[in-house]
Parts: C-alpha cells; sequence; structure tokens
C-alpha cells in the first residue's frame, strides 16, 4: 500500500496513524488529503502535543515517512476553519456527521 493510500484509508476508516516527520515519531489523525499548486498536503490533527495550543497541521505527503495505521479513532471531531493555505483541492475529507 502506498503512503498516498495509507493516508485515505486512515481518512475513510477515521482512523489515526504514527509516522516520521523531521525525524520524530509523532501520532495524528489525517483528516483532509488534497493538492495545492500540484504538491500532495494532508491536514492533521496533532495528537499528544503539549508544546502548542493549535494542533491543525499542514504537512506535504513527501515530508513524512513510515507510515502505521493504528487502531482508534479520530482524536477530535471537527474540521480546521481554514484549509486554503494547505489545500485547494480536497481528494479525500473525513465525513464528521457519520
Amino acid at each position: 500500500m502506498t503512503d498516498y493510500e495509507k493516508i485515505k484509508t486512515a481518512i475513510q476508516h477515521k482512523n489515526k496513524i504514527t509516522a516520521i516527520y523531521k525525524n520524530n515519531t509523532i501520532a495524528m489523525c489525517p483528516h483532509i488529503l488534497g493538492t495545492k499548486d500540484g504538491k500532495i498536503n494532508i491536514i492533521f490533527y496533532q495528537c499528544c502535543n503539549s508544546f502548542a495550543n493549535d494542533n491543525w497541521r499542514c504537512i506535504p505527503l513527501d515530508e513524512i515517512k513510515d507510515i502505521e495505521i493504528c487502531e482508534g479513532s479520530l482524536k477530535c471531531n471537527y474540521l480546521p476553519p481554514d484549509i486554503s493555505s494547505c489545500i485547494t483541492n480536497v481528494e479525500f475529507s473525513v465525513d464528521i456527521d457519520e
């Protein structure tokens, strides 16, 4: 399964993931997968992050590696207020109403 497919699957099943980003293992809840200026980006809610008040992150897919889908549901059940700085073409998004 490609990294893109792992993120898509996690979004569809509302699963958390772990991944390596900037040499750190992080736990994240992927909410939106899409593109901006031809680059694939993911909007995540970063779990267990005690150093920031705003845990929403926009991370390019090509900057994360060793993605593992985890059991357990999403940490938050809402979407970020503005995604335009990260994604202009949504390909997959969590269905909050389910």
